[in-house]
């Protein structure tokens, strides 16, 4: 089999269209390696190390555009969390009721919380500062 280098996911990408495009073309070429193969007069083994060649390129293709699949539906279920979280906050935090949840809460969305006299001062963890960042954002 043909070594397969893991790619990394990038959202918007039109990653999955040309493995879409290719795995097309490499299937239709496949299946014309036969036609070719009788009327070039090619050797048995000259047509099987073809058609293994795209055998082989059939299915790293498909692995890719499956991974690339799974990572596209891990990404939006991913976003939808962090903005329904994000959304929810306020109506979490209100509606704990016991001190302790209200506290974890905290720690899951705050880093280092600081009190200075009567001022809290905090940063917000990875992905809700990028939330805030959007929404102050005038685009």
């Amino acid at each position: 089999m043909v070594p397969h280098r893991r790619q990394e996911y990038v959202p918007g990408s039109k990653k999955l269209s040309v493995l879409d495009a290719t795995l097309s073309i490499v299937s239709k070429s496949s299946g014309s390696v036969l036609v070719k193969g009788f009327s070039w007069r090619i050797t048995k083994p000259i047509y099987d190390k073809k058609h293994q060649e795209y055998q082989d390129q059939l299915q790293t293709l498909e692995i890719e555009l499956s991974e690339h699949s799974k990572a596209d539906y891990n990404y939006q279920t991913t976003v939808a969390t962090v903005l329904s979280v994000a959304r929810r906050a306020m109506t979490i935090f209100e509606n704990s009721s016991e001190p302790s949840h209200k506290r974890a809460f905290l720690n899951y969305i705050l880093q280092n919380p600081t009190v200075n006299e009567k001022t809290l001062g905090f940063t917000l963890r990875s992905p809700f500062n990028l939330v805030l960042q959007l929404a102050d954002s005038p685009n």
